[in-house]
């Protein structure tokens, strides 16, 4: 069960709208919608720990998208779950990275929904631990790296 909240969900149907759901070619906005995916499932594993509220953020906002890849939604969470593992920690691979997501993701406006996404998730699961600062220095990473002034 997640924190979902009337305000989180018209943020999410705001973003939803700019990564093609309601656009008349689907198809055009597929490679910005797997970035986003790509992502969040990166800001999921941010503070090295995986909420349950995180995962249904996630699992729920994907099967809001309009999907129009030929592979399931949730085969791309999984390898994107592989991809995050794979550049945590690593500065270099995390640039390179953020580049390509940044490169999927388009235009400012939806760069910038992407980035808000990524904020709504770190506040999902209600912790301020430790934790919490690991995802605040995530954040300002992707704001830099989507080009975001702040």
């Amino acid at each position: 069960m997640t924190t979902s909240t009337p305000e989180h969900d018209r943020l999410f149907d705001r973003i939803l709208g700019l990564f093609g759901r309601h656009e008349q070619d689907q198809t055009s906005a597929q490679p910005q919608r797997a970035a986003l995916l790509d992502l969040l499932v990166w800001t999921m594993f941010a503070d090295r720990y995986v909420a349950i509220p995180e995962q249904a953020f996630i699992r729920e906002r994907a099967e809001g998208l309009t999907w129009t890849s030929p592979s399931p939604v949730e085969l791309h969470v999984d390898r994107a779950v592989r991809r995050a593992r794979e550049v945590l920690g690593d500065v270099a691979a995390g640039a390179t990275y953020l580049d390509e997501i940044a490169t999927r993701l388009g235009d400012d406006a939806t760069r910038r929904a992407a980035y808000e996404a990524c904020q709504e998730l770190i506040g999902v699961d209600g912790e301020r631990s430790s934790g919490h600062k690991a995802e605040l220095a995530h954040l300002e990473r992707v704001r830099r790296g989507l080009g975001l002034v702040a």
